[in-house]
């Protein structure tokens, strides 16, 4: 298990890092601490992690930029705290757990206790895409997303009648988008929840046509999976 500790109080850090290395063990192959959200930032972007700890004040930064970002990520968190009136905030992006500052060994067996059940589980879908739409960074609802356009190594976003640009690739996005987005083009992923209908209009031309109106192309090979799901 990969572990990165997002911690600027380095007391906190060290009873952490005690505390994680007692209870999980060998189940342990790396574990990090970083202190500011920056640094952060890059790892998680370089790193596959498998357990985040988050804390929410990171040199006066708000350590929910990094938890808006983590949206498209594969990764649990767990927020350790003083702010507990920020819980309900930081359980709408569904962070594992919230431990309140001060912490014991227990508090902590019990959070990595749930990790222990949502292991070997599949991931609940996600909810949102995180944006960055110039200096701010926004959240769009993925059920809103009719479908993904690729775009060199970033990809669009087609929701609402708007389109936004995603720093990821559409490879990236397929693998952690929910089962109601299919890939059916090798540019483009369609949100099914989004169709009206398959159109063959000969030629080996064919669309699905979105509840928009818009249509996107489907491409030969993805034919036959895509009418077995209107069947």
């Amino acid at each position: 298990m990969h572990i990165l500790i997002v911690e600027d109080e380095p007391v906190v850090a060290k009873r952490l890092l005690r505390l994680i290395e007692k209870i999980l063990g060998s189940r342990i192959q790396r574990i990090h601490h970083i202190a500011r959200i920056d640094e952060a930032e890059d790892y998680l972007s370089e790193q596959a992690v498998d357990l985040l700890f988050l804390d929410l004040n990171l040199f006066g930064r708000d350590g929910f930029e990094l938890l808006c970002q983590k949206i498209a990520g594969s990764f649990h968190t767990i927020i350790v705290s003083a702010y507990a009136e920020k819980a309900a905030q930081a359980f709408e992006y569904e962070v594992l757990d919230f431990i309140v500052k001060p912490f014991n060994q227990k508090r902590l067996e019990k959070a990595l206790g749930r990790l222990n059940r949502v292991q070997g589980r599949e991931a609940p879908g996600l909810k949102y895409l995180s944006l960055r739409l110039g200096s701010v960074r926004s959240l769009v609802d993925i059920e809103s997303i009719e479908y993904i356009r690729a775009d060199g190594h970033y990809s669009e976003l087609h929701y609402d009648g708007k389109t936004s640009l995603h720093d990821k690739s559409i490879e990236a996005l397929q693998s952690l988008l929910p089962g109601n987005f299919v890939r059916i083009h090798r540019s483009y992923i369609a949100n099914i929840n989004c169709v009206n209908a398959l159109k063959k209009l000969g030629g080996g031309v064919n669309q699905l046509e979105l509840k928009s109106g818009e249509c996107v192309p489907v491409s030969r090979s993805r034919v036959k999976d895509i009418e077995l799901i209107f069947r």
